[in-house]
């Protein structure tokens, strides 16, 4: 992350052929730079994302500063 103020992540949700497959509100701080949050999941077998695959990252910030950072899916089998 990069930015001056600290971010609230308020939802993440996997969107698979254009249906959420997966979705959690847990609340979690990024505080500083170079931090950052790990929303740890487990998908049933027969998931397909055959027309693409997307991440939604809900945020919020109390300060109006610009702010970016990188949202990664890591697949393990």
């Amino acid at each position: 992350t990069e930015g001056e103020s600290r971010v609230r992540i308020i939802g993440v949700e996997l969107i698979a052929d254009g249906k959420p497959i997966y979705s959690n509100s847990e609340v979690r701080f990024i505080e500083k730079e170079g931090s950052s949050a790990v929303y740890p999941l487990v998908l049933a077998n027969d998931v397909r994302a055959n027309n693409g695959a997307s991440i939604k990252v809900t945020i919020e910030s109390k300060n109006e500063s610009p702010m970016k950072g990188i949202v990664v899916l890591i697949l393990e089998n």
